[in-house]
């Protein structure tokens, strides 16, 4: 963003001048001394218009890599700050900002603001949705992520969510509306849903061509629920599936309930690319590591959770390229991104903590760190 502000505000409209002077040198002047006078104001507006954007490039770094000293308290959206004493101790970086607050020097963890919740009781965020983004990179804001990358990838492709367990039993509907009975027609009519039927292609077709004609027999006045359900056992399984997943649509994208962890975790690691998330969670003004069971591969990601409030953890890094040095954000992490600094590794049993996190405890057991 700060390379195209530069170039939008700074630099373009030097470059549209220079423009129109290369094309047209006449009409900025008469004489041979006046064009000396015009070419040398133009040097001036172009080093100047350097000087700008530099000056902003400095300003701008200084205010994108500052870390506000507090521990405490939810950090501003973009903002930066010291982890909390408690976790600056369980990640061996109490030392460090002891010495070096602003990580001038030494690489460093620190948290991240994301955009939160504003209270207990209704959520229209999810900062746990929030902090995931950020660390992976995703720049296209939570509502169109849960959309794009999280339900229509369900709903194209129903053998993912039938692996999400926890998901489609705690999201189950019992009695069905018009609106449902339109929504399991729509899946029901998507290529891969035929994928969920182990016979041939023709009589998984057969078996859905079916489904969708009992469904349309039914009749349900508006605002009307009825119990319903199929002569097979397969049909019912499939119903039932679809119905929890309009559930779970409904919980993502209407409700005003909490977007934990708990379920969005489980749906992740099947959607996406398989990366461990790891929650440090203060209780009662200790530090736990959230146990579940979805870890697989060797990329992990950290997120600070305090009550509902959920922030990611990223890593600074002093780096030395072509001469200068630069501050690079890691935010996401294997055993090998550790082992590249050194003594400079953050963690003194990277081994021990990496084996620890990736122990498979029963699911929700939480353990003190």
């Amino acid at each position: 963003m700060r390379d195209e502000l530069i170039s939008k505000y700074v630099k373009e409209p030097v470059y549209a001048l220079y423009e129109k002077y290369d094309k047209d040198q006449s009409a900025f002047y008469n004489t041979p001394q006046e064009k000396k006078k015009v070419e040398k104001e133009l040097r001036v507006i172009k080093n100047t218009a350097n000087n700008i954007a530099r000056d902003i490039e400095n300003e701008w770094d200084k205010s994108k890599y500052k870390i506000n000293t507090k521990g405490t308290g939810i950090v501003q959206p973009s903002q930066c700050s010291q982890l909390p004493n408690e976790l600056q101790q369980v990640l061996y970086q109490d030392m460090i900002f002891k010495y070096d607050p602003d990580l001038n020097v030494n690489n460093g963890f620190i948290r991240k603001g994301v955009v939160q919740n504003n209270g207990k009781y209704r959520f229209t965020e999810s900062s746990f949705i929030n902090s995931y983004i950020e660390l992976i990179g995703y720049r296209g804001g939570s509502e169109k992520y849960i959309k794009e990358k999280i339900i229509e990838k369900l709903e194209n492709n129903l053998t993912l969510f039938q692996q999400c367990s926890l998901i489609h039993k705690t999201f189950i509907i019992d009695l069905i509306s018009n609106e449902d009975i339109k929504y399991l027609q729509k899946i029901l009519e998507k290529e891969n849903t035929l994928k969920i039927i182990s016979d041939s292609d023709d009589e998984a077709t057969e078996k859905i061509k079916n489904m969708i004609e009992k469904l349309l027999l039914i009749d349900i006045n508006d605002n009307e629920t009825i119990d319903f359900s199929f002569g097979s056992n397969q049909e019912n399984y499939i119903f039932k599936l679809i119905l929890s997943l309009k559930s779970y649509k409904s919980f993502l994208e209407e409700s005003e309930e909490e977007k934990d962890d708990i379920y969005l975790i489980p749906v992740l690691s099947i959607v996406n690319e398989p990366i461990n998330i790891i929650i440090f969670d203060m209780i009662n003004d200790k530090i736990k590591i959230k146990i579940n069971e979805y870890y697989s591969g060797d990329k992990y990601c950290f997120i600070y959770k305090n009550q509902q409030y959920y922030e990611p953890i990223i890593y600074r890094v002093q780096k030395v390229e072509e001469g200068e040095k630069k501050k690079i954000d890691m935010k996401i992490f294997s055993k090998k991104s550790f082992e590249e600094f050194g003594e400079d590794n953050p963690f003194k049993n990277k081994d021990d903590l990496f084996n620890y996190i990736k122990t498979p405890y029963p699911r929700g057991r939480m353990e003190s760190f």
